[in-house]
């Protein structure tokens, strides 16, 4: 009955319709609608411009405690993850579009022996690692009346990704408990991976652009493109399609065995990869910014294809691309270049 109350409360605050009712707390910094469990409680966030909650999850009990010693407590932050949904994997890092629900877990426990009371455990945001509580983001105030000896609990709170492309840090820290033992450990260190959360935020992509041509078995021509300076953009739909080189054929949807091409531009040039872990890497670069996916393809060492090299330009700092192996070859030998392996693989090469 109390949680019907509870429900019909939140529907009155989204509808504007001023009604109350016993057992539920609503105030400016936001709906606060109690949790039954022995840990505490907590609701939906203190509203921020850079993030909105989603909903705060029922903590895990992971140790309910263990004998109870006399001295005060010592409270300390162990873990701070990320996943992109509340079961789901926690991780230390996770890419995310914008406005994209993430959630954050922070496992605290008690070392000393003793029960520790009312205090808070509260989840930032950051744009910089300095973990400085005093000048970021507060993003939720989990409100915690008693926690046991020994115990260990992971509390999980739901939000949406900042509206703003970037790398950003979620962390946490004990605060409010007077009589800890040892407050230096109450806090997400800057040094330690296992203690902070880390997401990269990016804009939508744009979609693959319908190809000028689609062959028979679903593949398309994939034009090489000469922009000026460095800039060197494939692509399966340039303007003039008439005025540019086709170097081999990808496909536009995917295709069983291939994999998404995907593409960057620093500003200097357009850089392209075909596997996830290198795609994640260059995401964590702030120079980088991601364009999307532009065509599919098969990757390295498949049967299908021909290999497409990437090698890196020494005088240039940029990278330059062939599926001509007598090329790949003579750049390397001459000292100009440095093979970075093959690519992808290309259908039906041109060189």
């Amino acid at each position: 009955m109390k949680l019907m109350k509870c429900l019909l409360f939140v529907l009155t605050i989204l509808f504007s319709v001023n009604i109350s009712f016993a057992g539920c707390k609503y105030s400016d910094k936001g709906l606060r609608i109690p949790i039954p469990d022995t840990y505490g409680s907590s609701g939906l966030m203190n509203f921020s411009p850079w993030i909105e909650s989603i909903i705060q999850i029922d903590p895990e009990v992971l140790r309910s405690g263990g004998k109870v010693k006399s001295g005060n407590p010592d409270m300390n932050i162990k873990t701070v993850r990320v996943s992109n949904g509340a079961k789901s994997k926690r991780k230390h890092k996770l890419i995310v579009s914008l406005g994209e629900s993430i959630y954050v877990h922070s496992k605290i426990s008690e070392k000393a022996g003793a029960n520790a009371y009312n205090f808070k455990l509260r989840f930032y945001i950051d744009d910089d690692k300095d973990f400085d509580k005093k000048k970021k983001h507060r993003l939720e105030t989990v409100e915690i009346d008693k926690f046991n000896a020994k115990a260990m609990i992971r509390y999980t709170e739901g939000f949406y990704a900042p509206e703003k492309s970037g790398i950003y840090y979620l962390w946490s820290c004990i605060e409010d408990l007077e009589n800890d033992k040892k407050k230096k450990n109450n806090c997400s260190k800057e040094k330690s991976k296992k203690e902070y959360g880390k997401i990269k935020v990016f804009a939508d992509p744009k979609p693959i652009p319908e190809p000028i041509i689609t062959e028979p078995d679903g593949s398309s021509p994939i034009y090489k493109i000469e922009e000026g300076g460095y800039f060197t953009k494939y692509t399966l739909n340039p303007m003039n399609p008439n005025d540019v080189e086709i170097i081999g054929y990808g496909f536009a949807e995917p295709q069983e065995g291939t994999v998404p091409v995907h593409e960057f531009d620093s500003g200097k040039q357009y850089f392209y990869v075909a596997t996830d872990w290198e795609r994640d890497n260059v995401f964590e670069d702030k120079d980088w910014d991601y364009l999307g996916i532009v065509f599919h393809a098969y990757p390295a060492g498949s049967t299908e294809g021909e290999p497409f090299w990437r090698l890196w330009h020494y005088d240039s700092g940029t990278h330059d691309w062939t599926s001509d192996l007598s090329l790949r070859n003579y750049w390397e030998t001459s000292g100009s270049h440095r093979s970075e392996g093959n690519a992808w693989q290309i259908l039906d090469p041109r060189y």
